[in-house]
């Protein structure tokens, strides 16, 4: 093994960090709208931890299933989320913990079927099965509980029209890094930065819905937007700094031709 995935971080490693605080996020929030702008930077870690999932499962050579694994996996975790919120829209003491844990246990479950049924062969199908289905919950109950009243302890109907938003962009945010970043010079740490990036994107997007959901939101989505607008160009100065020193050459492809 080589030095440099010596250094690489591992799911457990990346999903301990992701549960603890996105838990803390999904709870301060629950304690007061307020503290959104801090706890939307407790979530990053959670796109990261998904992303890295993906990306361990579709090195094993699934190519264009890079896009099929994130989709599955993430339907799990988003379903358990919107689930329980039919069953329990007052978001009870149990939530959000049923939801994360139920997540892992039933990704665990969609990976021993592809495992043992279908016959995958990847050695860590079930484990990041697991991961990704939970850091997909724990995203989910964070954007439900963002664009949620707790004063009031009533789930607002209104919230379902946006499930498949939510269920969307998580997607898209987790799946999407490996499946731009994959080819002979792919590395976690690039990869991941562009996880970041793209985490950011997607908390902004959500800033924004709070905006349009309720003026009720309005300060929550405005510091939603400048805290993910921060973390953005953050995280492209240091994707783009990691792609520059990955890159051999930068050649000019377009017209006119390059003087030189």
């Amino acid at each position: 093994m080589s030095t440099e995935s010596n250094k690489e971080f591992t799911s457990p490693q990346l999903y301990l960090i992701a549960l603890v605080l996105g838990m803390i996020a999904i709870l301060m929030i629950k304690f007061s709208h307020s503290l959104t702008p801090v706890a939307v930077i407790l979530i990053w870690p959670a796109f990261l931890c998904g992303a890295n999932a993906v990306r361990q499962v579709a090195r094993y050579g699934l190519g264009t299933g890079t896009s099929s694994i994130g989709y599955w996996g993430t339907a799990v975790g988003a379903t358990m989320a919107f689930t329980s919120q039919f069953i329990n829209p007052a978001y009870n003491f149990v939530s959000p913990y049923f939801e994360i844990f139920g997540a892992l246990i039933v990704g665990a479950v969609t990976g021993i079927c592809a495992q043992k049924i279908i016959k995958m062969k990847i050695p860590v199908m079930i484990r990041d099965s697991a991961v990704l289905a939970s850091s997909t919950a724990i995203i989910a109950m964070f954007f439900l509980a963002m664009l949620t009243e707790y004063s009031a302890a009533v789930f607002t109907l209104d919230a379902y029209i946006i499930y498949p938003l939510i269920y969307i962009a998580i997607t898209l945010a987790i799946l999407h890094p490996f499946n731009g970043s994959m080819g002979a010079g792919e590395n976690q740490r690039r990869t991941l930065r562009l996880s970041a990036l793209e985490a950011s994107m997607t908390t902004g997007l959500f800033g924004l819905i709070a905006i349009l959901f309720s003026e009720a939101l309005l300060l929550t989505g405005v510091s939603v937007i400048l805290v993910s607008m921060a973390g953005f160009f953050i995280f492209a100065k240091r994707w783009f700094a990691a792609v520059k020193e990955d890159t051999y050459e930068f050649a000019w492809t377009g017209y006119p031709p390059a003087e030189h």
